[in-house]
Formats: C-alpha cells, sequence, structure tokens
C-alpha cells in the first residue's frame, strides 16, 4: 500500500473521530459538566438530529442508506416486536416487584418521546453512525457496534444513572446486531420508542 493511500485512510479515520467527538460526545459533555443547562437537554438533542440530518446530506448519504427503506422491513418489524414483549415483561417483572419507582411523566412528554426522540436517537446511533462508519472504512460488525453501543450509552451520562448506562449499553449492542442484519431503521424506531417509554415509566432512565 502507498504512503498516499495510508495517508488518505489515516485522514478519513480522523475526519470520523471528529465527527464522533464534535457531534455526539461533546453536546452531551457539556450537558454533563452543565455548561448546557440540563433543562435544554431535548433543545440540544433536536439541534443534533438537525445537524446530523444536513451534515449526512452534504456527505453524500442517502436517506436509504440510512435504512429508510422497504426492504426487509417485515423482518426487521418482527424481530423488533420479539424485543419488545422481551421488555415489557421485564419491566412487568420491575414495577411488580417495586425494584424501581415509578416517574411522574406528562402525556405530552410520551407522545414527544414515542414520535420524536425514540426514534431520532435510532436515526442518529444507528443509522447515521453505522453510515459513517462505513465511509471511514471501518469494516469490523463487532466494532460497528462496540462503538454505536459505547456513544449511545454515553448519552445517558447525564443521567448519572449507572443502571441507566448498563441498559442502554446492553440494548444498544442488541439493536446494532439487529441494524446489521437488517439494514432497516424502522423497526428499530417503533421498538426504541416502545421500550424506551416504557423504561422512563419504571424509573431506568
Amino acid at each position: 500500500m502507498s504512503i498516499v493511500e495510508n495517508f488518505r485512510k489515516h485522514k478519513i479515520k480522523i475526519h470520523f473521530a471528529l465527527f464522533l467527538a464534535i457531534g455526539f460526545v461533546l453536546p452531551v459533555w457539556l450537558i454533563a459538566y452543565g455548561i448546557i443547562p440540563f433543562k435544554y437537554r431535548f433543545h440540544t438533542f433536536i439541534a443534533m438530529t438537525i445537524l446530523s440530518t444536513v451534515y449526512i446530506k452534504l456527505r453524500g448519504h442517502s436517506f436509504r442508506d440510512i435504512g429508510f427503506k422497504i426492504k426487509k422491513l417485515g423482518q426487521s418489524i418482527f424481530m423488533n416486536i420479539a424485543i419488545v414483549m422481551g421488555g415489557a415483561i421485564s419491566f412487568f417483572v420491575v414495577i411488580s416487584h417495586d425494584l424501581l419507582q415509578t416517574l411522574p411523566h406528562s402525556s405530552t412528554f410520551f407522545i414527544f418521546y414515542l414520535t420524536f426522540l425514540g426514534p431520532a436517537q435510532e436515526f442518529l446511533y444507528r443509522g447515521v453512525l453505522f453510515a459513517e462508519m462505513e465511509k471511514a472504512m471501518i469494516a469490523s460488525p463487532f466494532l460497528k457496534v462496540a462503538i454505536s453501543s459505547s456513544v449511545f450509552s454515553f448519552l445517558h451520562l447525564i443521567y448519572f444513572n449507572i443502571i441507566a448506562l448498563a441498559v442502554t449499553f446492553a440494548i444498544g449492542i442488541v439493536w446494532g446486531i439487529m441494524y446489521l442484519k437488517c439494514r432497516n431503521i424502522y423497526g428499530l424506531m417503533l421498538s426504541h420508542s416502545l421500550l424506551g417509554a416504557m423504561a422512563i415509566y419504571v424509573g431506568v432512565v
């Protein structure tokens, strides 16, 4: 491999590292340390989503590249419904045994979570990240899943809850594997919205 080719690949990976640091790590760090007030966390996430949408278009990604497609839609939804059912049983056990305290949230918040916040997280942490990892020539499926689940878990650092970090890392691995298998984001958006709403209700996040 030539020196020029090595330099090009090195430059691509540095570009991805900067994208990851500025687009995904920095906003969370600013909230966690109080530089951005906690009450503006959702405003910050909306800004992240908008800027990432502009960024991927500038990078030449189509929404089909991100996973917005009909191909394997049935398989994606079927697999994710199974995940939702398993999660629902787990959360029922948690509630019935008073293992966590359910937290009050307005119906408006749950509508916001189900229709935007849950789906947008899948758009960012599976769709956008996987597309950019492939552009950065990260070939290893293990590394792709590890990076996406770690960064997704890091998003929840602002709650300073070790259970939330562990749960989101674990489910991030599951969603990452499912995304690699189906390359369809619709089912992931559905299960993320439903499981996330359940997790918020039972007090995991």
